[in-house]
């Protein structure tokens, strides 16, 4: 079983461009140190690891996370951050696509947004003892189930749509977290080739929404967990963040 973990990353926004000290870069700082501490887990358990960013062509721009990768993370870096201006969720399509020649080789991605702290390493522990597509919830009401479901899974039934399917962000809804989460390839793929992205941008189409959409709808089978132990630092709507103790 071949596994990556797909960094997700967008250090210098138009906001941040040139700012070496900055707060944002900072966070990536530390978000990145928290992962990469457990290399030596990665390396003996097959897990590859590959960084992508498209808000710079190099990561001599950021010297200060250069400095911190070590020499077997893959990395693609590209100035094309065309959709994720307009919505962040495309934005991580956009990396998503840029790293495919890569990923598409693996069994499983488990994806990983550069700027939040690893707390511990659990997640991919659990992973590893029983691989299968695996996520969690961000904005979790008490009808959120957690567990192993199967496909359009009755015990999985909650109003999935809103009162204007998926591309209503705003809707009372359970909806997924999508900091950190791990998924089937072929899934991937299928989740990748069938977003518009325009449609997304223009419609302003929540990530986390249509990434539980889809896994409700595609996948033969998944598990929902109740934590992910990842620090966020604390958003008040953030279950994850607020619950990893």
């Amino acid at each position: 079983m071949k596994i990556i973990i797909h960094i997700d990353c967008s250090i210098l926004t138009n906001a941040h461009y040139n700012t070496s000290s900055s707060e944002r870069i900072n966070k990536y700082y530390t978000g990145l140190l928290s992962l990469f501490k457990y290399m030596d887990f990665f390396t003996s358990n097959n897990i590859d690891l590959l960084l992508v960013d498209n808000t710079i062509d190099s990561l001599d721009e950021v010297p200060l996370i250069k400095n911190i990768i070590p020499p077997n993370v893959r990395i693609i870096v590209k100035r094309n951050n065309h959709y994720g201006k307009i919505n962040k969720g495309a934005g991580c399509f956009e990396h998503w696509i840029m790293g495919k020649d890569i990923w598409k080789n693996y069994d499983y991605l488990i994806h990983f947004e550069g700027r939040q702290i690893l707390i511990n390493n659990k997640f991919m522990e659990e992973f590893i003892k029983q691989p299968i597509s695996t996520f969690s919830w961000a904005h979790k009401k008490k009808s959120a189930p957690s567990g192993y479901f199967v496909k359009k899974d009755k015990k999985f039934d909650l109003n999935l749509f809103g009162i204007d399917n998926f591309h209503n962000k705003n809707s009372e809804n359970n909806d997924y977290y999508t900091g950190i989460f791990a998924m089937d390839i072929c899934f991937f793929r299928k989740f990748i080739e069938d977003m518009n992205l325009e449609i997304m941008c223009q419609k302003h189409t929540a990530l986390e929404k249509a990434l539980m959409c889809f896994t409700y709808y595609n996948i033969d089978n998944f598990r929902m967990v109740n934590k992910t132990y990842v620090w966020r630092g604390g958003d008040k709507n953030d279950y994850n963040s607020i619950n990893q103790n």
